[in-house]
């Protein structure tokens, strides 16, 4: 903020990448306050991160750039994670990808349901099952992929496809998709 060409020319200086000039606009004042948040949610998760790799290198005895060498190696060593953090509305969720009965889309997010709660996720579906591993979960149709482990059958009524889940749940199974992941079966 300012009213004179020097003190913006001093912002740029600071690393400042934007300014807004007097008279203010609402929303140039939103928009100044979101990024200042945005950086400074940037430099938290980067000042965490940080104090975690000085705690595991002092835990173990180790420089830093033997400890990230290390968790490097381990994470290409293991192709399929055992469990995916994701960011829910209650703050970060670690999901396990076999306690994960079906996800269903509703709109920009999912609604992951796990053997324990309802999880719901903004993601997009492709993205989810990519993360959680594919060869896990059929889709039965755009909107939901079920974990063939909580499978219980699947019916035909009336020339549609349904895939019935072991707590009763069914969902309809599209043409494309049955042909797709669930012909086989």
């Amino acid at each position: 903020m300012g009213e004179k060409e020097q003190e913006a020319l001093l912002a740029f200086q600071h690393n400042a990448s934007g300014f807004i000039s007097f008279p203010f606009e609402e929303a140039q004042i939103e928009h100044a306050v979101s990024r200042v948040q945005d950086k400074y949610h940037y430099f938290e998760r980067g000042f965490q991160f940080n104090l975690m790799v000085e705690g595991l290198c002092k835990q173990y005895g180790v420089t830093e750039s033997a400890l990230l060498a290390t968790l490097r190696r381990q994470l290409s060593q293991h192709h399929q994670p055992n469990v995916v953090g994701v960011r829910s509305e209650n703050g970060w969720s670690c999901l396990n990808p076999a306690e994960i009965k079906w996800i269903e889309a509703a709109g920009d997010y999912m609604c992951v349901q796990t053997l324990s709660e309802n999880i719901i996720v903004r993601t997009t579906l492709c993205d989810l099952l990519k993360r959680l591993g594919e060869h896990n979960f059929k889709r039965c149709n755009r909107s939901v992929a079920v974990n063939e482990r909580h499978v219980a059958h699947l019916e035909q009524k009336l020339n549609q496809q349904r895939v019935v889940m072991q707590g009763g749940e069914a969902f309809k199974i599209t043409h494309k998709y049955f042909y797709q992941f669930w012909q086989t079966r």
